[in-house]
């Protein structure tokens, strides 16, 4: 492993090593006691310690063999930034270096840098409408397909400097989930609420199909909030009533119980809790 050669890690010690001390230089010039030729002396100093810092950084960069990515970083929804941080993206893109306004330098070099953006969403759902694709196109969706990727091309154009995405490797469109892809991540919610907080009340949920599908149709009424609207929608018809029949005593902590999640037509759609089952523990707990 490179991380762990000798040289690299005596690198690194002398990297932050001086970092401290333009950290401390910093500090200093910050403090107006001190004369003009004192100032300038330690300005001198600071630009020594940022060339050998460079430099440390240059010989460290020859001990990782290119294309060794060490570091993934996100900047999630871009388009919600100010412009002031996709002029400092540039030099970020262009030289894989950031230099931060306490004198410290940042290199991306061995960096994927993946950025994500909800630009286009609006006119891409209105595409998608009536069609149950999810995020891979199937037999003869290529033109719709194409019409996704011209949107989405059209708005980030829109929103962001031509020189910006210029410097971007590869511009990845996503599309609306489709029913059954939210379906599939309704079982994987449902699980980890299994696993976190009915386990530990002992109790059994039963969910009857027509209530993950009703969920699942409640939750795509707005393709464009994917899949966060989804795990509102389980709080609202799953977690807060099951808190209600336990702040009324209907869920017993000396007992095991089942429930059973059903639709109801009454008039109105709605979902409810029946067949509330306590069995007593025996033995206790195991």
């Amino acid at each position: 492993d490179i991380g762990n050669r000798k040289e690299v890690k005596d690198l690194e010690k002398e990297i932050d090593a001086t970092q401290q001390e333009i950290g401390a230089i910093i500090i200093k010039l910050r403090d107006r006691q001190f004369s003009k030729e004192e100032i300038g002396r330690l300005k001198r100093e600071r630009e020594s310690l940022l060339n050998k810092l460079d430099f440390l950084y240059y010989q460290k960069e020859h001990f990782c063999s290119e294309g060794n990515f060490r570091s993934i970083i996100l900047f999630d929804e871009i388009e919600k930034a100010s412009g002031d941080l996709h002029n400092l993206l540039f030099g970020i893109l262009d030289k894989a270096v950031c230099h931060l306004g306490n004198g410290m330098l940042t290199r991306f070099n061995n960096s994927i840098i993946l950025m994500t953006a909800n630009v286009g969403d609006k006119e891409i759902a209105d595409l998608m409408k009536g069609k149950g694709i999810g995020f891979k196109s199937g037999a003869g969706n290529s033109g719709l397909d194409q019409k996704i990727y011209l949107a989405a091309k059209k708005a980030a154009r829109d929103r962001f400097p031509a020189a910006f995405l210029g410097r971007l490797n590869r511009l990845s469109v996503f599309r609306p989930l489709s029913s059954e892809t939210v379906k599939q991540i309704f079982e994987v919610e449902l699980g980890r609420f299994q696993k976190e907080t009915l386990v530990a009340l002992k109790i059994i949920l039963v969910i009857d199909d027509e209530v993950k599908d009703f969920i699942v149709g409640e939750a795509m009424d707005e393709r464009e909030e994917g899949a966060r609207l989804l795990k509102n929608k389980i709080d609202k018809y799953i977690r807060e009533p099951l808190s209600r029949l336990i702040n009324r005593g209907e869920i017993k902590k000396e007992t095991a119980s089942t429930l059973h999640l059903k639709l109801e037509r009454d008039g109105k759609e709605k979902i409810g809790f029946y067949k509330v089952k306590n069995h007593p523990l025996l033995g206790g707990p195991s």
